[in-house]
């Protein structure tokens, strides 16, 4: 709570100030869609442009070396893993996301930040850590890499599935994350037989 107290004392200093001594880091950010929003936005949070994610800087434009003047998105970050997800889940709840309370990945206190990188895009889509969604994936599940390269295996490796077309990582109603009710009702939506 006093880091949220702290936080919350802060006051904005606009995107210039941060960009005086983030430079490379706005370089990377500009050309992602959420450099994109806030060059034209349409909301006061995309307005805020850095400052609408790691929230007001006057606290860390003081004093840079305090890991708590801002919300950063790392594991090494003082924020909690809860606010770093808030801070995310301001913009982005609901739709894929409303499974996300209590999912697995929650529950396992993966923040989003685990998976998806806003600041650079690294993928062809969803601005995720890694080049694609099963190299993402994979990265924190071994033991289904094992797996996949048996004789007989769902061909994710070979880049003809990926991972999200069976698992919603964001959380769905069934344990395992199915994007179906069951496994039957998944299998039987691509293949009849």
């Amino acid at each position: 709570a006093e880091d949220s107290d702290a936080a919350a004392a802060a006051q904005p200093i606009g995107a210039a100030a941060c960009r005086a001594c983030h430079a490379l880091e706005a370089d990377h950010w500009t050309p992602t869609i959420h450099g994109r929003l806030a060059a034209s936005p349409r909301s006061d949070a995309q307005a805020r442009g850095c400052e609408g994610c790691h929230g007001p800087g006057s606290r860390h434009l003081a004093d840079p070396k305090d890991p708590a003047s801002i919300v950063a998105f790392t594991r090494g970050s003082r924020a909690a893993i809860e606010v770093q997800n808030e801070m995310c889940l301001a913009c982005h709840a609901g739709g894929p996301r409303i499974h996300w309370p209590g999912s697995m990945h929650e529950r396992q206190d993966l923040a989003c930040s685990d998976c998806h990188n806003p600041m650079a895009e690294t993928s062809a889509q969803g601005l995720l850590t890694k080049r694609d969604v099963n190299e993402t994936c994979l990265r924190c599940h071994p033991q289904q890499r094992t797996e996949l390269r048996r004789r007989s295996h769902m061909p994710v490796l070979e880049g003809k599935v990926a991972c999200s077309d069976c698992h919603d990582p964001h959380g769905s109603a069934t344990d395992p994350l199915l994007r179906a009710d069951t496994v039957v009702d998944l299998c039987t939506s691509c293949h009849a037989d």
